[in-house]
């Protein structure tokens, strides 16, 4: 066997940043070799630590978060030593490095695009979480009370396993991006945006693979502003119809009596038909959805 790639990342308590940060080098490592991909944990090791000045010089050791360098020549991207205030981390500054080897496009737009989470989360490493809060709009205190344990555990097994151990872990999430970014292709390009008559738009994901909508459709509607997604049924044979983003102009409850439908909930943000329908359907449904706004 060839040996082991050598990844460096900080002792102590692990961050999400380091975390993410190898994740993203298991997946460039993956690019380089699609057919051994599924070998990653045998060729791989993951060590926390600080890298010797041999390490730091020698680019065939990827050292992140730790160091005291930036240069993706030596294969070093720390960020600790950049100026006050910079919104870089190790994560940010190593997908900036790397390119998707179909269509070149970075691997850092790509996490930005499918973890809505991914820039916030640099800037909260980079430059403290009141800042990170503060930039959104909110304050910390606020943010903390949505926070469970569930990224503390991950990365406790992180910091607590051996190196090899360490990548295994850290698979998960390389697969999970991996997953995304080719599900996302083919959602796109099977994805429908229609209008209704009363102006309300309309993210239609039925043409897509409902496995591949399930992974990707969050990420694909961040970016929308409202209306309503139409999706496969999970529970049943018929669709599922979304509002987006508590969009003013849609009450699904109100389509209720229709025969086609399954279910709408009382809170008119969701419900589903009995079965597929045309877009003539879905259009009447949100029609009888739709609530007018008064002018101010």
């Amino acid at each position: 066997m060839d040996m082991k790639k050598l990844i460096i990342v900080h002792p102590g308590n692990a961050h999400l940043d380091d975390y993410v940060a190898c994740a993203e080098a298991l997946v460039a490592e993956a690019w380089q070799d699609p057919d051994r991909a599924i070998t990653l944990h045998q060729r791989v090791a993951i060590a926390r630590r600080e890298p010797t000045p041999a390490e730091v010089e020698n680019p065939d050791v990827l050292v992140l978060d730790v160091g005291g360098v930036h240069d993706p020549k030596k294969a070093c991207f720390d960020h600790h030593q950049l100026p006050r205030g910079t919104h870089e981390c190790a994560m940010t500054l190593f997908a900036k490095s790397v390119r998707h080897p179909t269509t070149g496009e970075s691997l850092y737009d790509i996490m930005c695009r499918l973890y809505p989470w991914y820039a916030t989360r640099c800037t909260l490493d980079s430059c403290g979480p009141y800042n990170a809060a503060r930039e959104e709009g909110v304050e910390w205190e606020t943010v903390a009370k949505f926070l469970g344990p569930f990224e503390d555990i991950v990365l406790s097994a992180f910091a607590d396993g051996t190196d090899d151990e360490r990548v295994g872990i850290t698979l998960h999430f390389a697969n999970d991006i991996l997953v995304k970014i080719e599900a996302e292709s083919r959602v796109r390009l099977a994805l429908e945006r229609w209008t209704t008559a009363q102006g309300v738009d309309v993210i239609d994901f039925t043409r897509a693979d409902p496995a591949d909508v399930d992974v990707v459709s969050d990420a694909i509607l961040a970016p929308v502003r409202g209306g309503v997604a139409i999706l496969h049924d999970k529970r049943g044979t018929g669709y599922a119809l979304l509002r987006i983003k508590d969009d003013p102009r849609v009450d699904l409850s109100k389509a209720k009596d229709m025969p086609c439908m399954r279910f709408c909930h009382a809170n008119g943000f969701y419900a589903t038909t009995k079965e597929p329908v045309g877009r003539g359907v879905l259009a009447d449904i949100l029609g009888t959805a739709y609530v007018e706004q008064k002018q101010p």
